[in-house]
Formats: structure tokens, C-alpha cells, sequence
């Protein structure tokens, strides 16, 4: 409790505290294995992001680390027992017992990547927030359905805070995760070791993934975020399908089309056809960006990522004053956007044009932005972040057969 704490909630935390006595008893009583390791993503349904990154290099790479990826999703489940991967439902028995045991907890969206009983009964496990990227829109934790707030509050009464530890890929980030609003977090345990995803995003050779799709043509994919309020992407703004695909047929290109996962379709929306393919929920994003020539996007913090790559960008900013009236930006989005503006798909196309025709007038700019929100721009994201667990928690770890420079690279 603090003392900006109204008399009301004060009296609410003391009695669940009162209630949670006997987890609190049976959490300490529970031994904590601090070498098994719990992973979830996006409230227990996809596969993905950052968390997924690192499970995959936690169980591939031999630290003494039990990894364990635990979901809600029974076809997620046996995707990943197929990779040779250890997963289990969130409410299994195995999910529920290694829940009260696992000395680390791993996100990358909310408290509900994991089951509930990873935090009733793992109270005193280390408790870890990869994040989803670099925050260009606002994002109060604090808002959200009630029920999503309510159990917030539960679990802050509870836990005693928020996160142990969180990671991000750049300094200016620290600022706004030590927010009350954000993570509520001191700044000496938000750790800017990088972003687990971009490993891969750096290593792909830019073959296979899409072969039998491109077939050796310029690729451009369309990666819109997700709004709080109902917004159609396409007919409001000038899409026309039938333009679309006599423009890429002319330039040798392909759209894909990969919306997020909370976006729903609606009428007048792209069909697949053979110039334009539609992506998956269950597909990473973060796997996609690799076999890319152009990103159009609008407010995705995958950007920060694509800058990476030194490709191009066009920035689909169809309803930009609406969008930050009603949810607004975390700096300011002409100054850190390196690209051109479209106000519709028809001036997309006309900007598209002028890159496929040779015409780079962003380069300089993405650069700068590149350093500026990419601290670590190398691919050894997860084994920074791995080695720093193990010495958190005392596992045995890397730094035995790979010790780290001072710069925070492997020799």
C-alpha cells in the first residue's frame, strides 16, 4: 500500500489479503526449481512473439534450463510437442503443477499469457515482461475491460508488484515502463538487452519462407496495428482490389496482408488472389519480416524492428488525428517515422511506385532511427537475456562456455 492509496482500496487489499493468506503459506512451503522455466504468449492462443523466441532458444541451447511453453490452445499444444518442444495445456495437470513449482515466469503481453495458477501458487517465482516492441502508441495498463482491470488489482495485492524484471531493446523504453501506468517498475530492473524476436529477424537469409509464394518477385507486406475503436482499413480509404492487382502485375510485386489478430474483416476487405495473399493469425510476425522488400504500416511497433533491415517503408496513416485523439503516441510520430505518409491506398500505390522505380529518399533517416531505438542491433538478444536469468535465479547458465565482453557480446 502507498500513501496516494485511497481509504477504500487500502481496506480492499487488506482483505484479500486476508483471503490470499493460504496461498501465501502454501507458496513459500512449494519448493521453487529455479532451472524450470515457464514461457506463454498473448493470453495462452498463439504461439508467438518474443516469449516464443526465446522458449525456442532456452530449449535448443543446453544452459541447464528446463523450458516449458504452456497454452490454452490444444492445436498449439501439439504444434509444438511436434517440434520436439515441451508444451502442456495451462489447466493440465502437468500445467498445474508446473506452475507451482517454476522459478521463472516468462511473458510477452499480459498476465493472462500464463494460467492463473502460475501466480497463485508460484508467488516468491521470478516473475519476467519481454514486452511486444517498441511502444509508438500509448498503452495504459490501467484501461481495458473491467474485469481485465479488477484482476489486475487482484494480482498487484497479491504478487506485490508487478514484474521483476523487463526487458527492452533500447533506453529511451526505460522511461516509459518505469511509469505507474505502464509497469510501475524502478528503472534498475528494466534491462535493455534487446528484443528476443530480432535474433531471427537478423539471421534469415531472405529464401525459403516465402519461395513458393514469391517466386522470386518484389514482396511488400501490409502490417496494420489493432485500434481501440472500429475503423475499416481498405474501401473507407480507396482500396480497390482490381487496381491493386493490375498495379502489382505491371511492377513484378506481391501483397501480403497480414492484419492484427484483433482486427475483425470486414465487407470491401482484400480477397486472396494471386497477386494478394492474406497471413495467418497464428503466423508470427516477427518471422515474416525477414522476406520482405517493403513495409506499409501504420502504428505497429514492428517497425522498430524493420528498421533493422534498411528496407523501405510507407507508412499507412489513413486516420492519423483520430488515432491520437483516441489513443494517442508515445513520441511524436512525424519525427520518429522514417518514411513517407499516405493518406490512401491511391497515394500508397503512387509511393510504391516511386520506390520500386529506384527513388530512396529515407535512407539517412532510417539509419538515425535505427540507432536511436535499437540499442543491441546484433543477433544475440537471447542469450543476453538467457545468461541474465540464469544469474538472477543461480542457474548454471552460459556465461561458463560463453563469458560476456563488456559490451554485452559473446566471445
Amino acid at each position: 500500500m502507498t500513501r496516494s492509496d485511497p481509504p477504500v482500496e487500502n481496506v480492499i487489499k487488506i482483505m484479500l489479503g486476508l483471503v490470499f493468506f493460504p496461498m501465501h503459506l502454501a507458496s513459500r512451503l512449494v519448493p521453487k526449481r529455479p532451472n524450470l522455466w515457464l514461457f506463454g504468449g498473448w493470453q495462452g492462443r498463439l504461439y508467438t512473439d518474443n516469449s516464443r523466441a526465446l522458449f525456442e532458444y532456452v530449449s535448443r541451447n543446453k544452459i541447464g534450463v528446463r523450458a516449458v511453453w504452456l497454452t490454452r490452445d490444444a492445436a498449439v499444444c501439439r504444434m509444438i510437442r511436434s517440434q520436439g518442444l515441451e508444451a502442456h495445456l495451462f489447466y493440465s495437470f502437468a500445467g498445474i503443477w508446473l506452475s507451482a513449482v517454476a522459478g521463472v515466469l516468462i511473458e510477452c503481453s499480459s498476465r493472462l499469457d500464463l494460467p492463473l495458477t502460475a501466480y497463485l501458487f508460484s508467488r516468491r517465482g521470478l516473475k519476467v515482461q519481454l514486452w511486444h516492441g517498441t511502444s509508438l502508441k500509448k498503452y495504459n495498463l490501467k484501461s481495458g475491460p473491467w474485469h481485465v482491470r479488477a484482476l489486475r488489482f487482484v494480482f498487484l495485492v497479491y504478487l506485490g508488484r508487478e514484474y521483476d524484471l523487463v526487458f527492452t531493446n533500447s533506453a529511451k523504453n526505460v522511461e516509459l515502463f518505469k511509469r505507474k501506468e505502464r509497469f510501475n517498475i524502478e528503472p534498475d530492473r528494466i534491462k535493455v538487452l534487446g528484443h528476443p524476436r530480432n535474433d531471427e529477424l537478423l539471421r534469415a537469409p531472405k529464401t525459403s519462407f516465402m519461395s513458393d509464394r514469391g517466386r522470386g518477385e518484389r514482396l511488400v507486406l501490409y502490417m496494420p496495428t489493432w485500434r481501440v475503436y472500429p475503423h475499416d482499413l481498405f474501401a473507407a480509404h480507396g482500396f480497390d482490389q482490381s487496381v491493386m492487382e493490375r498495379f502489382l502485375r505491371e511492377r513484378g510485386a506481391r501483397l501480403f496482408i497480414k492484419l492484427h489478430p484483433r482486427t475483425r474483416q470486414r465487407a470491401g476487405s482484400p480477397r486472396r488472389s494471386e497477386f494478394i495473399d492474406l497471413i495467418p493469425d497464428q503466423v508470427d510476425a516477427a518471422r515474416l519480416l525477414p522476406y520482405f522488400d517493403i513495409l506499409l504500416t501504420d502504428y505497429s511497433n514492428a517497425y522498430f524492428d524493420f528498421l533493422l533491415l534498411d528496407r523501405p517503408i510507407i507508412f499507412t496513416a489513413f486516420d492519423l488525428q483520430e488515432y491520437d485523439r483516441k489513443q494517442g503516441f508515445n513520441y511524436d510520430y512525424g519525427s520518429v517515422t522514417a518514411g513517407p505518409k499516405a493518406g490512401d491506398w491511391p497515394q500508397v500505390l503512387a509511393l510504391l511506385d516511386e520506390l520500386m522505380s529506384g527513388s530512396d529518399r529515407y535512407a539517412a533517416d532510417r539509419a538515425r532511427l535505427k540507432a536511436e531505438f535499437n540499442d543491441h542491433q546484433d543477433d544475440r538478444n537471447c542469450a543476453r537475456i538467457a545468461d541474465h536469468l540464469c544469474r538472477v535465479v543461480g542457474c548454471p547458465g552460459l556465461t561458463a562456455a560463453h563469458p560476456l565482453s563488456a559490451e554485452g557480446r559473446y566471445e
